[in-house]
């Protein structure tokens, strides 16, 4: 939560600079010249030119807190070899997003990773550093080199079975790789169970020399606050049917009535910046205050709205200038922050339920129902239209600056619809922005300038082949696509990106994935890549999911990451749409 992030900037520098120093190498040599010309004249009577008048500077611009992305050389993975027997061994890989080599990081040993999200700025993210436990031991993986970094060792087993996601935690105090802390649980397996396990903390910079220090419950149960630079001003802690408020140092500053039977989680919303201040949701209200305010207990936050449920989820919320968009329940609101005021703006529970997702095109707010509707809703006049029906039921819809990506269930099909058209292309006749045979992938993708998503058109298509068995020519027919029990299948699919804003398409790779498969995950992109899971052989439930890399700068941008043995392998961190 950070304030706004002008990439422009180091342009603008770059160009004054240049421009002054131009400036002052044209003038020296002026003065030069001029007092040769004034040593070999009587006319004592000549003189310079005035100087001219200083150019003026444009405004400092402030550029938001963050920290540097880092460089891409290598993607981490999971893959259990021999899945299927009673002993399955899980262990963590590498692969090289160029040269495509495949390293086992891990040791012959069971190991478990993970890839916690780390903020780098506004909007800026990374989950390329894994986190690998292996025999009580965790080791850092670096996107940028094959060696990890042993953390250090506990003299006691940290518990959970391998590190259980609930036994560990990242918490970033800050911005970056630097100012991530690893928080971890441990004890012997009797003070597991019982909850009286000790907590240990130990920077990501640290090496295997330097012990681990005593951890609060805090800092491992709580759910941070953040300020706009990152740092960590306090935490929430929930107990029953009361959400708790302590500032840093651990002082209980508010609390608040909740429902007991809901998780931290759900109690408190992501935070949004707004200016200086942030927008928060938490049991059941919404403020407004600058970060400080919130654990100050001299101070009151602003009170914005009353919700009808506990938190207003990321997906559900959109800020557009001075307007704060959100879906509460099936009510459309907005609180026009200027004058701090809420206004109903749809009502769509005559639609049937709708989906926790509320996204926004250049000109319209754009919601589903579960039942598979497409609703567009103009803001201004708070017109809703349903636009088309038939959603998949997930995967569903992306809002692009001009066009909304759509995939329709049955049959297969991908949309591309500009923002004003109320008239949905099809594929039968084959009109221009329908795509028969296919759905779209939806990418998370951490670039440089903030999080965005990528559109990528996959499309399958019939194919017939010709074998040679015993002499007879066997001829083999497979459809575009095959549903089956363990879903839909789509046969000798091709990859196309598109573009967000304008919802033309941008490159078509050289290469599909191979024979029918079925796409299972998708991981965040990092920069230019990432990696797709998926699963071939229809027929064969057992079939043991494979890994192919997307580079989104090559026409030969997919490739298969090959590894050898039985092994089922799981993309580590994973889109969201």
């Amino acid at each position: 939560m950070q304030l706004a992030y002008d990439p422009a900037l180091p342009s603008t520098l770059f160009t004054r600079l240049k421009t002054v120093t131009v400036t002052i190498g044209l003038l020296v040599g002026f003065l030069l010249l001029q007092g040769c010309e004034e040593l070999g004249l009587k006319d004592e009577k000549k003189r310079r030119p005035p100087l001219p008048e200083p150019e003026p500077q444009p405004p400092v611009v402030v550029v938001t807190p963050q920290a540097n992305y880092p460089i891409i050389n290598r993607l981490f993975f999971e893959a259990t070899r021999l899945p299927n027997e009673p002993d399955p061994l899980t262990q963590t890989y590498s692969v090289d997003v160029r040269q495509l080599s495949v390293l086992r990081q891990s040791a012959g040993q069971p190991a478990e990773a993970f890839a916690p999200l780390i903020p780098l700025g506004n909007r800026r993210f990374t989950q390329s550093y894994v986190l690998i436990e292996e025999n009580d031991r965790f080791f850092l993986g670096d996107p940028t080199t094959t060696e990890l970094k042993q953390l250090t060792s506990f003299s006691e087993p940290a518990c959970g079975t391998n590190g259980a996601a609930t036994d560990r935690r990242l918490l970033t105090d800050g911005l970056g790789f630097a100012d991530s802390t690893l928080i971890v649980r441990y004890g012997s397996p009797e003070e597991c169970t019982a909850g009286t396990a000790a907590f240990a903390k130990l920077p990501l910079t640290a090496s295997p020399l330097n012990l681990p220090e005593p951890a609060t419950t805090l800092e491992f149960f709580g759910k941070p606050l953040n300020a706009l630079d990152g740092s960590i001003l306090g935490y929430f802690l929930k107990s029953g049917a009361t959400l708790e408020l302590f500032d840093k140092a651990g002082t209980l500053v508010r609390s608040f009535p909740v429902d007991p039977s809901i998780d931290l989680e759900a109690a408190v919303g992501p935070a949004i910046a707004y200016g200086e201040d942030l927008l928060l949701s938490v049991a059941g209200t919404l403020y407004q205050a600058p970060p400080s305010a919130f654990v100050d207990p001299a101070l009151e936050p602003v009170v914005l709205a009353t919700l009808s449920v506990p938190e207003l989820d990321e997906r559900v919320q959109h800020l557009q200038n001075t307007n704060l968009y959100y879906l509460d329940g099936a009510v459309l609101r907005v609180v026009r922050l200027a004058d701090q005021q809420v206004e109903t703006v749809a009502d769509l529970s005559s639609f049937g339920s709708i989906r926790p997702s509320l996204q926004a095109s250049s000109s319209y707010l754009w919601a589903a129902t579960q039942a598979g509707e497409l609703l567009r809703v103009e803001p201004e006049t708070m017109t809703v239209t349903s636009v088309m029906s038939g959603l998949s039921t997930s995967n569903a819809f992306l809002a692009g600056t001009n066009v909304i990506f759509a995939s329709i269930e049955t049959p297969p099909a991908a949309i591309v619809l500009p923002q004003d058209s109320l008239t949905v292309p099809l594929c039968s006749p084959a009109e221009a922005g329908c795509f028969e045979n296919a759905r779209w992938l939806f990418f998370d993708h951490y670039r440089e300038d903030g999080l965005t998503q990528l559109p990528v058109l996959l499309q399958g298509f019939g194919t017939t082949t010709e074998t040679l068995v015993d002499g007879a020519t066997v001829i083999t027919n497979k459809p575009a696509y095959v549903d089956t029990a363990q879903g839909r299948f789509f046969n000798a699919s091709q990859l196309t990106q598109f573009d967000l804003a304008s919802g033309n398409k941008i490159v078509k790779f050289s290469s599909g994935l191979p024979g029918e498969t079925q796409v299972q995950a998708l991981s965040v992109i990092e920069q230019d890549f990432g990696l797709i899971q998926y699963v071939g052989q229809p027929d064969n439930p057992a079939s043991l999911p494979d890994l192919v890399r997307i580079n989104i700068g090559s026409r030969a941008g997919l490739a298969t990451v090959g590894t050898t043995g039985n092994l089922a392998e799981r993309v580590l961190s994973r889109s969201q749409n």
